[in-house]
Parts: C-alpha cells; structure tokens; sequence
C-alpha cells in the first residue's frame, strides 16, 4: 500500500513531470472521445426510437469487455496494457472508417454498433487512466493533485467539442475519426513518458522496505472476474459501488426529466441545440474551476470524505426543491449543478479512494466499478423514469421518490470517507 510519507522525497521536478504528463494523457484522451461523440449522436438521430435497446446493448458489451480487460489485467505489464487497449480502439476506428466508407447513408446496424462502441470506448479508456492514476499516485499525492489532473477532462472536452464543430463543417467524418486517432496515439506517447518517471523515481516514492506500486510495472494475478469478486468480498469497495450507483441515477433522473419537459417546452430542435449547448458552456466551465481550484483544496485543508458529502448534500437540498417545483427552469439548475459538482468535486474524490487498495483492485475492481456498476445505473435508472413517466407521475413526485435515495446516498459518502481516512492512517503507520 502506497505511504504518504513518501511525497516529501519527490523533487519539484518530478512532481511537475508527472503532473503535466498526466494532465496532458487524460486531456488527450477526452479530445478523442468528443470529437466522436458528435459523430456518434448525430448518427444516432435516426435511432432515437431506439435508443433503450441500446443502452442495453452497452451495458451488455461493457460485461463482455471487462471480462477480457480483466483477463489482460491479469497478465499484462501496465505499459503494456495501456499500449494495447489503445492500439485496440484505433484499429476499430480504422474499420468504422471503411465500413463507413462503403454505406454513406450508414445501415441502421452500423449506426447501432458505433453507438455502442463509443459508449464503451470512453468507459474503459477513461477507467485504465485513472486506474493507473491511482496506481501512480502515493494517497498524499492523490488528495492535492487528482482534482488538478481531473480538469484535463473538462479542458479536453471543450476543446475536442470545439474541434468537432469546426472539422465537421469541412472534413465530415474522416477529420473526426483521424483526430481522434492522432489524440489516441499522441496519448500512448505520453503515457510512455509517465511510466518512464515513474519507473526512475521509484526507489524515492517508496518508503524503506516497501514495494513501490510506482515503480511496480507488472500484471496484477488474479482470476477472470475478480474484481467482482473482490467488490462482493470487501465492505469497502461495496461501497464505492453503492456510491457511484446512487449519484448516477440521481445524474440520470434529472437529464431524463429534463429531456421529456424540453421536448415540450421547446417543439423547435435548433432551440433545444441552443439551450443544452449554453448548459454544456456552463456546466463544464464550472467543472474546470471546481476541479482546478476546490477539489484539491477541500481533500487537502478538510478532508476526502468532505468533497463526497457536499456535493450529495447539495443535491439532496435540490431535490426537496425540485419535489416543489418542477418547472424547466429548475431541471436545467440541476443539469447544470449536478454535472459541475460531479465532475468537480465528487469524482476527483472517488477516485482518490482507490489510492489505499491493491494493485489488483486499482485496475480489476475500479474497472468493474467504473464500467459494470455505472452503466448498469444508467439503465436502471433509464427505466424506472421512462415507466414512471409514461404512467403520467409529474416530476415533483418524483422528486419526492429520489429524496431517500440521495439522503442514503450522502450517508454511504460520508462512511466511505471515514474508511478511507482509517485506511490512509493504516499506510501512514
């Protein structure tokens, strides 16, 4: 287990290093997934009847991609495994270029299937980052710098919406998928460059007579599924689960709830186009903010547990005020609050409390948390909002429906972070 007493051997140099090599990995990879997520969406327009069948098909994919992710894991060093999971999605984007190539107006099944890949693209890529992060990482380290490193996300997705926008006006598909090659691409480099300081640095992250996971490069071990396994066996990762399940379908009821009033408050797609395009504005400019400067400060001045629990508190004060007003202009609050206290505080959080477990559950049990458990979320709560909605339920009473969901939610935050701060004292023993 990593030790906090390390970072203070680590030069400014070093520190540097690894910042701006992990900031630059994870903003390469966002690029790439949002100039195919435009791609992807308008492509999907034709689906829209669809669309929950797709989900499904995500979520059945995602399993089937975490058991050989698991498996590869297992016996692959973490250069290696980085160099292969992105080699593995170039070479897919290679073929979607072609099959594209050969059905212009794309077939209802290979839209289906690049609505899919995507989807489960941007799941793992983003999942082995922060595994490795986690990995990388001391717990120290972790609290002050993940907030910063989180933000290349949000920078990431500004700039690869932006470049969407433009290459989609001149180059079509091909500038898109080409792009997003070269980000993926440049990004194994960069990858490249942060195990080679990390592997140099390694006898001085590690404390005396402990291995450093630092400088630690080989397969983890373990069997197929057993970062399932260790989900069920650990009342930790439990819940961390149970964390990331309940504030995706608090995320997932407020964007459903809001799709079905805008729809009708707004019969007009290029003012609906506006609308959520000012929100993104807003939403990630907020993140980027919230990431850069509080996530880091609040882990560091107070403590991992506080930034888990303000955002769940504030979401559930949201939600008695949605219970009373239900109105579009309060779903759009929400939208919005929900995605900036998201990204900005909760996640750099969640992810800091994987700094104080094994190798193994860093990459096998964080992969089925991040993959499995979110999507499965996603679908639940997809479902329970399209029944209740379909059977005429307004939104203030299902508002009232999710208060005790959130209120457990903001309970869970606050004991994951009493066992990660005993799990740290633990490292620092």
């Amino acid at each position: 287990m990593q030790n906090e007493r390390a970072e203070p051997e680590l030069s400014w140099r070093t520190r540097a290093n690894l910042i701006v090599l992990s900031w630059t990995w994870f903003f390469l990879i966002l690029m790439s997934y949002y100039c195919l997520k435009p791609l992807r969406d308008g492509l999907a327009s034709s689906l829209s009847g669809n669309l929950g069948n797709l989900y499904l098909a995500t979520f059945a994919s995602t399993i089937v991609g975490l058991s050989v992710y698991s498996q590869l894991v297992a016996v692959m060093k973490r250069h290696h495994l980085v160099f292969g999971v992105h080699q593995f999605f170039v070479a897919c984007l290679i073929a979607f270029y072609f099959a594209f190539r050969s059905s212009l107006d794309g077939s209802p099944v290979l839209v289906s299937i690049f609505f899919v890949w995507v989807s489960v693209f941007n799941l793992f890529v983003v999942t082995l980052f922060w595994s490795v992060m986690a990995d990388v990482f001391t717990v120290a380290q972790g609290k002050a710098w993940f907030g910063l490193i989180a933000a290349a996300g949000s920078v990431g997705a500004i700039c690869g919406s932006a470049v969407a926008f433009k290459l989609s006006q001149w180059g079509g598909m091909t500038a898109l998928v080409i792009t997003s090659i070269v980000g993926l691409e440049l990004a194994t480099v960069v990858a490249f460059a942060l195990f080679a300081v990390a592997r140099s640095n390694a006898p001085v992250a590690a404390p005396a007579g402990e291995a450093s996971a630092v400088g630690d490069d080989h397969g983890t071990g373990g069997s197929l599924f057993a970062g399932m396994t260790r989900v069920v066996q650990s009342p930790y990762l439990l819940g961390i689960c149970l964390l990331v399940a309940l504030g995706k379908f608090a995320a997932t009821f407020i964007y459903n709830n809001l799709q079905a009033t805008v729809l009708v408050a707004m019969p007009d797609a290029s003012v609906r186009t506006t609308l959520f395009s000012s929100m993104n504005f807003y939403s990630q400019t907020g993140s980027l903010i919230a990431q850069s400067l509080i996530a880091g400060w609040i882990m560091k001045r107070w403590s991992v547990g506080t930034a888990l629990v303000i955002p769940c508190l504030i979401m559930l004060a949201y939600f008695v005020w949605l219970s009373q007003d239900g109105s579009l202009r309060t779903l759009v609050w929400g939208q919005v609050g929900q995605q900036v206290l998201g990204y900005g505080l909760l996640t750099p959080a969640q992810h800091v409390l994987f700094t104080v477990v094994s190798r193994e559950d860093k990459y096998k049990s964080k992969a089925f948390t991040d993959t499995v458990v979110f999507r499965g979320s996603d679908v639940a709560a997809g479902k329970v909002c399209d029944w209740m909605i379909r059977s005429g339920t307004v939104v203030q009473r299902l508002a009232i429906f999710v208060v005790p969901i959130v209120a457990l939610w903001a309970i869970i935050a606050a004991m994951m972070g009493s066992a990660y701060r005993r799990r740290a004292e633990q490292a620092e023993m």
